[in-house]
């Protein structure tokens, strides 16, 4: 007995609309919005229960207190329509939608990930924007009296008394507020970006994604509070969609006729890229390309790539844009796979090694570490395995041993980590995910021999690394 139930919610008044499967209305009440009424209607409800509710200041708190009461859950994004309005049609509307697979697959919400860093993140991008705001007013009293103020002297105070006194005695007060206001609102922020540093650091993951190139420590956090986990994405073209940089297309008269019957014509043209999406993410990805392109020493793969879009003809905004599709593409998948770029892993590492890695989420790998780049140390072997892995005298041993081939001690570094990860796995039931709170290990691996490959199978390039005695 399916039971769908779309809830117009408002301040002072919630409107709750039932229907049945067959699209009849079973109900129809006006109640207070509040956690017990609305939870309370809803236990009084039988059968399987469906809800929908609009995306808006209170979905986040509905989704959390309704979930556990009901089958299905949605967060609709609302479109406007022209026509009739009220909070029985919204309701019924919303209800209506959901039984007929209309509301797509909804707002992802997760209120309980990564809450508190969600939250510094959002008084964080809040205090951002209203900084800015305050900036562009105070230069722009400077500016409606033709008083050149170029750069960030004005915003600092030291520096604009010197400004103050080229303006009319009348303006100066006013002027002078609103630096208070900028030099307050810049405290604050400060504030702000140190404990948004402080959470993020709690979080194993926003380590990896800092050693993206153009990644930093602010732009890592802010990432994590925004996607929270890379799995709500398909593929890397759903996140490009999200991030803003999926390119729309317009044609029309598609096909044309000929002898051998009809060929589709070339006149799809684009129309630049999407609107509906996450204005942060795009934010980041792009700040992080400009930053990649403009840092990179001469010789790094983006720069490189950078350069070769522009002298093809490529304008630089679009060249831009590509470099920050690869890197949203890459992080995606390094996320993914537990700080593993598959991507990068086959296209960097000797033949048949990418392939035979598994995504382990506990796996301290990142990005920039010297085993993507073929350098084989003892500074690598330190950084990919702590003291806790209990493998750093073995690998060092091993690498001594195999050091005059340098592919060859990658080989056989790759196969005793993809070893470790296998026992390691098969030791605690359910590993610690990188995308959650870091927690110790299950066991501790520092009293076990882990059996290396030998000289023999690294030589022949064997796919399939030895068993360690356990």
């Amino acid at each position: 007995m399916e039971r769908y139930i779309g809830i117009d919610v408002h301040r002072d008044s919630s409107t709750v609309c039932v229907l049945n499967a067959a699209g009849k209305r079973l109900q129809r009440e006006v109640m207070e919005t509040t956690g017990l009424a609305l939870v309370g209607y809803v236990r009084k409800l039988t059968g399987t229960l469906h809800v929908c509710i609009e995306e808006g200041t209170w979905s986040e708190w509905l989704y959390e207190i309704l979930l556990p009461h009901v089958a299905e859950l949605v967060v609709y994004q609302n479109v406007w329509t022209p026509g009739a309005k009220s909070d029985a049609i919204d309701a019924h509307g919303l209800a209506e939608k959901l039984r007929i697979g209309r509301a797509g697959p909804g707002v992802f919400k997760a209120p309980q990930r990564y809450r508190k860093l969600r939250e510094w993140a959002r008084v964080y991008q809040g205090l951002t924007l209203d900084l800015t705001r305050a900036k562009n007013r105070l230069k722009s009293q400077f500016g409606r009296r033709g008083v050149r103020c170029g750069g960030a002297s004005v915003y600092d105070p030291e520096r604009r008394d010197a400004g103050l006194e080229q303006l009319p005695a009348v303006m100066r007060p006013t002027t002078k507020l609103l630096g208070h206001e900028v030099d307050g609102l810049s405290e604050l922020k400060a504030e702000a970006a140190a404990g948004l540093l402080a959470e993020s650091r709690r979080h194993r993951i926003s380590k990896i994604l800092e050693t993206a190139p153009g990644i930093g420590p602010i732009r890592a956090a802010l990432l994590i509070a925004t996607v929270v986990t890379p799995h709500r994405f398909r593929s890397k073209r759903q996140f490009w969609s999200y991030c803003g940089f999926a390119v729309v297309t317009r044609s029309s008269a598609d096909w044309l006729p000929t002898q051998g019957g009809w060929v589709k014509a070339q006149v799809v043209k684009t129309r630049g890229l999407n609107r509906n999406h996450n204005p942060m993410l795009k934010t980041i990805f792009k700040g992080a390309a400009i930053t990649a392109i403009n840092r990179s020493n001469p010789g790094r793969s983006l720069k490189e790539a950078y350069e070769r879009l522009c002298e093809t003809g490529t304008k630089p905004p679009m060249a831009r844009i590509t470099i920050a599709r690869k890197i949203a593409a890459t992080v995606r998948d390094v996320e993914e796979r537990g700080g593993v770029s598959s991507r990068s892993l086959k296209t960097q590492l000797p033949t048949g090694i990418g392939r035979r890695l598994r995504p382990v989420d506990w796996c301290p790998v990142s990005w920039r570490q010297t085993v993507l780049r073929h350098e084989v140390t003892r500074d690598s072997i330190s950084v990919l395995h702590g003291p806790e892995h209990g493998l750093q005298g073995t690998l060092a041993r091993l690498c001594t041993l195999t050091e005059p081939n340098e592919e060859m001690a990658l080989e056989a570094l790759m196969q005793a980590w993809f070893i470790c990860c296998e026992t390691r796995t098969k030791l605690s039931s359910k590993p610690a995910s990188r995308w959650s709170s870091p927690r110790p290990p299950s066991q501790d691996l520092g009293n076990r021999q882990v059996g290396l490959p030998s000289r023999r199978s690294i030589s022949s390039g064997s796919s399939r690394p030895e068993r360690c005695a356990t």
